[in-house]
């Protein structure tokens, strides 16, 4: 029996990184990543087919050793390793130095903190910052590389407004242009945006109030994503709006 089946379960994230293949989190194996040989796709084996023998270009198979079960929620790459964010924390992994490549004698896995990550919201990539959800889906963190402490560090971008989040958040975007604006839409329905220039120490919220039906009611945002349409970044919403006292659902832009 492999490692993938239907009654093992199959990797639920992935990222290429480093010119592997890395998948992770089945059902069976929640903490464990698999990633192929180096520039072998579809190559899982851990040796040679005919020597036996393990390369630098061999595939890998890890499994997080930490004192309780965490599900791999998704996998990021970066300059400093390949990051790691379970429902339990955040995780570093990477060679013995950082201008190595991982193989499968030099590597390790490291935890960074112990935030853990909300479950279907993927991160969002923002010059060189990770943003995610805290799995309580009401507090978004920045997770970004110090370079003094050699550990990446996860503070708090909702501290300044607690509020903004309400019940919590369900999906989020980004958006590049003259400002990085990320957006989140919340359990109620109602819009936010995050305006973030880390090179210039900007982070500013803002709730976008979108206009009400003939009723008063207000529109109701399910989903956000964006696009990219040659140099502008298009941000998408599907929303749900009363028209003639029945529920109609939306796909629309931004101008």
């Amino acid at each position: 029996l492999g490692a993938w089946s239907e009654a093992t379960g199959y990797p639920t994230t992935g990222r290429f990184y480093q010119d592997r293949l890395w998948t992770a989190s089945s059902t069976a194996e929640p903490q464990t990543i698999w990633s192929t040989g180096t520039g072998t796709y579809n190559c899982y084996s851990p040796t040679t087919v005919k020597e036996g023998l393990v390369l630098d270009t061999s595939a890998i198979t890890v499994t997080l050793a930490d004192a309780q079960v965490n599900e791999i929620k998704y996998l990021a790459g970066d300059t400093s390793g390949l990051i790691i964010l379970t429902s339990g924390g955040e995780w570093l992994g990477r060679a013995s130095t950082a201008q190595a490549a991982i193989t499968p004698t030099d590597l390790g896995f490291q935890k960074s903190s112990t935030y853990g990550s909300a479950n279907g919201l993927i991160p969002v990539h923002a010059g060189t910052s990770l943003l995610f959800v805290q799995r309580d889906t009401k507090v978004v963190r920045e997770l970004t590389y110090q370079f003094g402490e050699d550990r990446f560090v996860a503070p708090n971008v909702t501290l300044l407004s607690e509020h903004i989040t309400g019940g919590g958040v369900i999906d989020s975007a980004y958006q590049q242009g003259r400002t990085t604006r990320i957006w989140y839409v919340r359990e109620d329905g109602q819009l936010l945006t995050l305006t973030f220039e880390k090179a210039e120490e900007v982070m500013g919220w803002h709730r976008q109030k979108l206009a009400q039906s003939s009723f008063g009611q207000d529109a109701v945002v399910s989903s956000i994503a964006s696009t990219i349409d040659n140099t502008t970044d298009n941000v998408w919403i599907m929303v749900k709006r009363i028209v003639g006292a029945e529920d109609h659902y939306y796909i629309e832009m931004f101008e």
